[in-house]
């Protein structure tokens, strides 16, 4: 690992990432001579920072022999990221999300990899203020028209096939031990919950439908309402924290999506207080 900090000055030095990836040893990222048996490889360490490009020259053997280092084989891994906080010996997480590229050490050819946060969040963000808030409009709102059943239920199961890709692809990025540990990754996993029930009771809500019912039952039918609404608005705001957490967010992306997520909310608010107002009458298959 090698960085130049806000004084120009050159550091490079040796070091060992654990399975946890974590910040602090044992198991995480520490310098190789931390290590039994660990030794520093990295040797001439130079470089330069101007007009905002950082050059940094290192040599190191393609196989040091030190059971730490990777060897050199072809094409690796390299993570570049910036910081304006000065590095030292013991790496803090940088103020920017890494990005990961293949870089072949022998020939310069590199390609970026794909950047699996971005991924997650842009299939989130399809899921769960695109699919399922038209899908539940549909569900509370459309019932007077013959096929808002239909509709409905194709689009809830995209909508939910959505959510399980996005919920896959961030599960494979994180490090084991750091997927629930914080609000964000505790309330995805709620939605991500509720989401994949919802189909389920659904499913009973229209087998068990009856149309000389007198009113609407609590199980399957309530549930199934309530649970669309606390799943959609948990899954909104989720996102604002998602886009928080991730560094490469602009300022007024956030803010616009904040505005959009709110027009939405209003919006299916406004239109139930209408239809509570003038009630639509209902239809089933």
């Amino acid at each position: 690992m090698g960085w130049i900090d806000v004084g120009g000055n050159v550091s490079g030095f040796d070091y060992n990432i654990g399975d946890t990836r974590g910040y602090s040893c044992p198991g995480g990222v520490c310098l190789d001579t931390s290590l039994p048996g660990g030794t520093n490889d990295v040797l001439g360490v130079n470089g330069n920072a101007n007009g905002g490009v950082q050059q940094i020259i290192w040599r190191r053997k393609i196989d040091t022999g030190d059971s730490n280092d990777v060897v050199i084989a072809g094409t690796n891994t390299l993570i570049y990221s910036w910081s304006g906080i000065n590095k030292g010996p013991t790496i803090q997480r940088h103020v920017r999300n890494p990005t990961p590229i293949a870089l072949n050490f022998f020939t310069g050819g590199t390609t970026k990899l794909a950047d699996l946060k971005l991924i997650h969040g842009s299939l989130m963000f399809i899921a769960w203020f695109g699919i399922a808030p038209f899908g539940f409009f549909l569900a509370r709102f459309m019932k007077s028209f013959s096929w808002w059943f239909q509709v409905h239920r194709a689009i809830m199961l995209v909508a939910m096939a959505t959510m399980i890709a996005a919920f896959g692809v961030i599960i494979a990025e994180t490090a084991p031990g750091e997927h629930f540990n914080n609000a964000h990754k505790i309330i995805g996993l709620i939605v991500v919950i509720m989401g994949a029930a919802q189909p389920v009771i659904g499913f009973l809500a229209d087998k068990l439908f009856n149309p000389d019912r007198k009113s609407t039952p609590v199980f399957p039918d309530m549930v199934h309402w309530s649970l669309g609404w606390v799943s959609i608005t948990l899954g909104m705001i989720n996102i604002i924290l998602g886009l928080i957490l991730y560094e490469k967010t602009d300022r007024g992306v956030l803010i616009a999506y904040c505005v959009g997520a709110a027009a939405v909310f209003v919006f299916c608010v406004g239109f139930a207080i209408f239809r509570l107002i003038k009630p639509a009458q209902a239809a089933h298959p």
